[in-house]
């Protein structure tokens, strides 16, 4: 080796280092409390994504391309049969404290003590899943094949692509005595892309273009027994009480005020099933490998919008049944009042939105063996400012819901949870070592804060901030044949003081202020503090070869 060619590879070498620390020094220097997506990209089952972390944008994944960066598909030649499995393991548990120091400052006729939720956890392993022609499924373990197929004619610089695959899943089911059912006993909700026509294009020696559409099925399953443990129901009990401190009788005796409501007593439960059997996205990548040990990339995720509907069956328990079925017949005339209904069904509709995403990628070949991936992402999470349901008919619980919290229960018919979530970014660092011609090893770390601010962190979806780490291998069987393996994990934990969260445990009091009434919908832990957490565990592996 001459001078000349030293010094030649020596620059290049300082290059190359020298934009992975501007990256990696950008990423550093982010601001700690941006917000980020949810459950994004951990059911798509990609091995190598999986081992990378995510850090794939500027990588091709296989047919998983299709999702993380489409143009990468212009790599990739012939007729290529891309099969793989997803395996999912995971644990979600919460855990309920005591009541705020000023809980008693609310109202002296509350008997915090008699609650039975403080002091009580819950833990589920049980999956659960919405699934098309079948509905809510509770499986014994999470785990489905998934794939695709490509193919690039022969002198062509187009790329044709289909795949399948699960751009957002999340559910769970727990034991009935469970304190968190409150907050969902079984809830599933999934979108599965059936269906990706995806071209890509090498436009220049170094740039290519990838677009994808996307048809998909989206379902939402959800058994929600409800309590409202508000300070309007304890006015209701306290009326009773003082009116017929002894009860109804069955001679009739207060019999319109008797057996009053308990404030920590089930009210009744919810049941529905819906769908969207088409939903429609796009993504769209740009791939640029300006030399041979640098790449680009740049992806596109459209928003998708599901029109759910379904069947819904709200039954109530007795109490509840019994109570207003007692009122006088001048209250229970009128629309507005409950009218003491054991069991109501009919048609529910709502509207689920998968967010918009963007990430921008950078692949550095640092070394002949060290290859490093570097993504900054960004999703729409405000997207899910609420969550709307709309039933066909006027249901009783929403009659006194909308008595104390109009602006969230505008009618009978209508139910608004406020979800009012951020916009997120977040970055991921993904790392290969070659091993050997034919073996690669894999890892990686992505750093994913929670797209729920912490004044609205729940237990319907205890998702906090976490990190992800993956770790995996690719093993070259022969020239035309490529099995990857992934293995990740994430770890999330949530400490929610009492009085904080508007979407589980708010009272509507705060020291210096006017009484806020308006906290029916949905506070099921109203003064209570808790925990949550949420650990999760992927195993995927696929198979590539020609066909």
């Amino acid at each position: 080796m001459n001078k000349f060619q030293f010094f030649q590879r020596l620059r290049l070498s300082l290059a190359r280092v020298a934009c992975f620390r501007v990256w990696f020094l950008f990423i550093v220097l982010m601001p700690a409390n941006t917000s980020a997506q949810l459950m994004q990209n951990l059911s798509i089952g990609s091995p190598k994504a999986i081992a990378l972390a995510n850090a794939v944008t500027a990588t091709g994944t296989g047919i998983d391309s299709i999702h993380y960066n489409p143009a990468a598909l212009a790599r990739y030649d012939k007729r290529r049969l891309h099969l793989k499995g997803l395996i999912a393991h995971f644990e979600i548990g919460a855990e309920f404290g005591e009541y705020f120091d000023e809980a008693e400052e609310l109202a002296g006729f509350i008997d915090y003590e008699s609650d039975p939720v403080p002091g009580s956890s819950g833990e589920t392993t049980c999956p659960a899943i919405m699934m098309p022609f079948v509905g809510l499924i509770e499986p014994p373990f999470l785990g489905f094949p998934l794939g695709g197929m490509s193919y690039r004619p022969s002198g062509s610089k187009l790329t044709f692509a289909t795949g399948t695959y699960s751009p957002a899943g999340f559910g769970y089911t727990r034991d009935p005595d469970d304190p968190a059912s409150y907050s969902g006993q079984t809830v599933a909700m999934t979108r599965l892309t059936y269906l990706a026509p995806t071209v890509a294009m090498q436009l220049t020696d170094s740039l290519a273009l990838g677009v994808s559409i996307g048809f998909s099925w989206q379902g939402l399953g959800l058994n929600l027994p409800a309590r409202a443990p508000h300070v309007a129901i304890a006015v209701i009990e306290e009326i009773g009480n003082r009116a017929c401190p002894n009860g109804a009788t069955d001679e009739g005796v207060c019999e319109s005020l008797g057996d009053p409501l308990g404030v920590y007593d089930s009210i009744g439960t919810l049941e529905t099933e819906m769908e969207d059997a088409l939903s429609l996205t796009f993504n769209v990548g740009l791939l640029w490998d300006p030399n041979p040990w640098l790449s680009i990339g740049f992806v596109y995720q459209s928003e998708g919008v599901g029109e759910l509907e379904g069947d819904f069956k709200m039954s109530y328990e007795d109490s509840w049944t019994e109570y207003w079925s007692r009122q006088p017949d001048l209250l229970t005339s009128q629309s507005w009042f409950p009218q003491g209904a054991s069991e109501e069904s009919g048609t529910a509709t709502t509207e689920l939105i998968q967010p918009q995403h963007a990430s921008l990628g950078l692949s550095v070949q640092l070394t002949p063996s060290w290859r490093v991936n570097v993504d900054l992402k960004w999703t729409q999470t405000s997207a899910w400012d609420v969550m709307h349901f709309k039933f066909d008919q006027p249901i009783d619980l929403l009659r006194l819901a909308g008595l104390i919290q109009p602006d969230e229960v505008p009618d009978s018919q209508n139910l608004i949870m406020p979800r009012y979530y951020e916009d997120t970014t977040s970055w991921a660092v993904g790392m290969e070592y070659q091993w050997s011609d034919r073996l690669t090893l894999r890892w990686g770390v992505e750093d994913r804060p929670s797209g729920i601010p912490k004044d609205r962190q729940d237990v319907l979806f205890p998702v906090a901030d976490s990190y992800f780490y993956g770790a995996g291998f690719a093993y070259q069987q022969d020239r035309d044949t490529l099995i990857e393996f992934g293995l990740g994990y994430l770890k999330s934990e949530a400490d929610v003081p009492a009085n904080s969260s508007y979407n589980a445990n708010y009272t509507g009091y705060q020291e210096g202020e006017a009484f806020d009434m308006g906290t029916v919908i949905y506070n099921p832990y109203a003064g209570i503090d808790f925990k949550t957490y949420v650990e999760a565990y992927l195993f995927s592996i696929s198979y590539q070869t020609l066909y």
